[in-house]
């Protein structure tokens, strides 16, 4: 079985074309050739159109680029990320965690989801790191990216 990563919404962002500040969008390829399943949590779309829209705005663009367009189309297709489907213990998991202090509910759902598939999670938030640790989750599972500056 290939081994599984989830990408939080910062590392599924240069797919739509658009550069997050810190991050090398290498690295998400890097662990494709190695042989990794992308995953995104289906929940997490509001969060990741959220931000293109936000992104699009600060820009004065009208509509989205084509490449955003693409790159949402492609993930609706599994293309090279594949998105997953909520289940039970997901959303479980992730509403636990919101309501043991972690305010962002996406980052709740990134780790209850790669926790329930087998996954890691790669992701640049420290602060879900050290709340994952001080609640004695498995944070094993977070691979966390320290952004450039």
């Amino acid at each position: 079985m290939k081994p599984r990563l989830v990408l939080d919404t910062s590392f599924v962002l240069p797919f739509l074309g658009v550069n997050v500040r810190g991050i090398d969008p290498g690295i998400v390829e890097e662990y494709a050739s190695q042989g990794y399943e992308l995953l995104y949590p289906l929940l997490a779309l509001p969060e990741l159109l959220g931000v293109i829209t936000r992104a699009a705005e600060k820009r004065g663009l009208g509509k989205l680029p084509r490449e955003a367009l693409e790159g949402i189309e492609a993930l609706i297709r599994g293309e090279d990320v594949k998105l997953v489907e909520p289940r039970f213990e997901h959303i479980a998991t992730a509403l636990e965690l919101r309501l043991r202090g972690h305010r962002d509910i996406f980052d709740c759902i990134f780790y209850s989801t790669a926790l329930h598939e087998g996954a890691a999670l790669l992701t640049a938030d420290e602060t879900l790191l050290k709340f994952i640790k001080a609640e004695g989750y498995d944070a094993s599972i977070i691979l966390l990216v320290r952004t450039r500056r």
